[in-house]
């Protein structure tokens, strides 16, 4: 929370932590396992239902195997939450579902993740005056947003010229 608070003055801010947060999410989503998705799936109140090869040969037909697709573990979601992916014809669809494979699954996560992720921050930037005048997070939330995001770097003597004798010292 205090990152996002630190983070919501300006787009550009709210931009880079929302490509960093949806690296992180998809990071966790990918090494999790199939339980703990299932669970967060649940948590979420996401209404994506796992299926295998052998349901999707049923419920589809022959198309799984004229697609050539690889992956055993398919998940059905509805056509409206699937739109990018249509798209780019990296799902099958039939009577208002479209069947996504298991890896491509994180996209369709990571497009809603980017959404609440965004509203939140539009939502705290419109607040965060209000949260600066407190004594006990103010001073925090300046101080996270004057911090640096990377190495400082300060110049020495060497700067603009380096010789042969300087290169064992400079290793």
């Amino acid at each position: 929370f205090i990152l996002r608070l630190a983070f919501c003055q300006t787009e550009d801010s709210r931009r880079w932590l929302t490509e960093y947060e949806k690296m992180f999410f998809r990071y966790r989503f990918m090494a999790a396992t199939s339980d703990a998705k299932d669970h967060f799936f649940g948590e979420q109140k996401l209404k994506y239902h796992p299926i295998n090869r052998a349901e999707l040969s049923e419920e589809v037909g022959a198309l799984s195997r004229w697609y050539g697709i690889e992956c055993n573990t398919f998940y059905k979601v509805q056509f409206e939450e699937a739109i990018d992916l249509v798209r780019t014809r990296r799902v099958l669809l039939k009577d208002g579902f479209a069947y996504v494979e298991q890896k491509a699954l994180v996209t369709l996560l990571e497009a809603k993740f980017r959404s609440h992720m965004s509203k939140q921050l539009a939502r705290l930037s419109r607040i965060r005056h209000t949260l600066k005048k407190d004594r006990r997070v103010g001073p925090l939330v300046a101080a996270l947003s004057r911090g640096s995001t990377g190495p400082s770097y300060k110049a020495n003597s060497y700067e603009g010229r380096v010789t042969i004798d300087m290169i064992p010292m400079l290793a």
